[in-house]
């Protein structure tokens, strides 16, 4: 995100996945949040896609999701993609880990799957 725009998400009163996610997930929303920070729409989706996918239960930190991210998983839909692929899913996130040299404990299958199955239990809130 860069310390640039969490300062400016800042000064709009947004401090948590949480808010950004609701001052967000809306595109009249994210429009007016534009306005106001001056950070793209597009930008901010992606954000509110991540902060979104921070709801998956037994994902971890924010780091994981930075992680997902950099592996090219930023939603819940992409994660759910996933269905029945957790080895792959392991390797692309290994990939990820050693390109950025994150030192984050890779997954297990189980946990993995796990990740998809609540990713699905999950309604997703957010306009395109």
């Amino acid at each position: 995100m860069g310390a640039d725009n969490a300062t400016r998400l800042s000064a709009a009163k947004i401090t948590s996945l949480d808010e950004l996610l609701q001052a967000a997930y809306q595109k009249a929303s994210r429009e007016k949040l534009s306005t106001e920070t001056a950070i793209h729409p597009a930008l901010l989706l992606h954000w509110a896609r991540c902060a979104e996918l921070a709801k998956v239960s037994n994902l971890g930190d924010l780091a994981h999701i930075v992680w997902l991210d950099a592996a090219g998983i930023s939603s819940l839909a992409d994660l759910t993609a996933w269905e029945n692929e957790e080895l792959e899913l392991i390797e692309k996130l290994k990939t990820a880990k050693e390109k950025r040299s994150l030192d984050i404990k890779l997954p297990d299958k189980t946990e993995v799957a796990w990740w998809i199955k609540d990713a699905k239990r999950i309604q997703t809130i957010i306009e395109v």
